[in-house]
């Protein structure tokens, strides 16, 4: 994939909603569905594509790393079981294939150097360029 689709695939995760609203829980589901489909489609690099299992990280308190499990449990992407993981930091997300990025932590998302292969995904565009 191609930076540009890297950035339209960040894109259409952008809603109209208030940044810190909370959001509904169909909107959760939705958003976990559209990142279970991404994995399943992605053309990932060789280095990601021989790994055995599809990481995706969650950074933000908003919850969505529990609606996200939820949705993947038993489900595989390109023959691979996914894992959710809450990261904590930029920095931790390095072991992340893609990394969901919540309203109230995009502002202070900074991304790790060591962050080469991950998908990154937002609420808003304020992601900062190489996200």
């Amino acid at each position: 994939m191609t930076p540009l689709l890297y950035r339209c695939a960040a894109l259409l995760l952008t809603t109209a909603l208030v940044p810190g609203a909370p959001q509904s829980a169909r909107e959760q589901d939705l958003k976990a569905v559209y990142l279970y489909n991404l994995a399943k489609y992605v053309d990932w690099p060789e280095s990601v594509a021989s790994q055995p299992v599809i990481i995706i990280g969650v950074y933000g308190k908003d919850g969505f790393a529990a609606t996200l499990a939820e949705t993947v449990r038993g489900h595989t992407a390109q023959d691979r079981p996914i894992t959710v993981r809450n990261v904590v930091s930029p920095d931790a997300a390095a072991a992340c294939h893609i990394v969901f990025i919540g309203a109230s932590c995009a502002r202070c998302w900074r991304p790790s150097t060591g962050v080469r292969s991950s998908l990154s995904a937002n609420r808003k565009s304020s992601v900062p360029p190489g996200a």
